[in-house]
């Protein structure tokens, strides 16, 4: 899943410029809404924004998830010649 990546939150006019380190969600009834991502930093401060917001009803109610994000990196295959020489190699036939 591609998220953004900076933190969702604004404070006082500015976005916050911090990676983030969790996808915030809320779990109401049978489904998930996925609100943003947070930074460490402004964790708490995004919990009680979304429950201010669930009190006057901006926001549904149900229960405030904070998912940590792993970074997964990987070696992509791109297409390049030397990308199909590694691939003909470790499976032993051409591919051409």
């Amino acid at each position: 899943m591609l998220l953004p990546q900076r933190c969702s939150l604004i404070v006082s006019g500015d976005a916050c410029q911090l990676s983030p380190s969790f996808i915030v969600s809320i779990n109401a009834k049978n489904d998930q809404y996925m609100i943003g991502v947070v930074c460490k930093d402004h964790k708490k401060q995004m919990e009680k924004r979304l429950e201010s917001l669930q009190a006057i009803g901006n926001v549904p109610k149900g229960v405030i998830q904070f998912q940590p994000i792993k970074i997964v990196s990987t070696n992509c295959i791109k297409g390049t010649d030397e990308d199909y020489m590694e691939i003909e190699s470790k499976r032993k036939y051409n591919s051409l």
